[in-house]
């Protein structure tokens, strides 16, 4: 008769866990957003001199304009040229 054993059992361990943990969350906050306000308009207004100037140089040169059209018709253009020219430099 021969000597029967029963099959050496290994001592079979589950496998071992790691210790697994949430990722870390950051402290998200918003973007401050800053104050924005709209540029302050200026109001600009001509000061009174100039503005009442520039009626009195426009109506002139318009005067000049039309005896220049009035030369030009009689057939005088050295004066049609003249009087153009002047109204012009009015407007500038």
């Amino acid at each position: 008769m021969q000597d029967v054993q029963a099959p050496k059992m290994q001592d079979v361990q589950a496998p071992r866990m790691q210790d697994v943990q949430a990722p870390k969350m950051q402290d998200v906050q918003a973007p401050k957003i800053q104050d924005v306000q709209a540029p302050r308009m200026q109001d600009v207004q001509a000061p009174r001199t100039l503005a009442g100037a520039t009626q009195i140089d426009a109506s002139k040169a318009a005067k000049l304009v039309k005896e220049a059209e009035a030369a030009c018709k009689a057939g005088d253009m050295k004066t049609a040229k003249s009087k153009a020219a002047a109204a012009i430099a009015r407007l500038k």
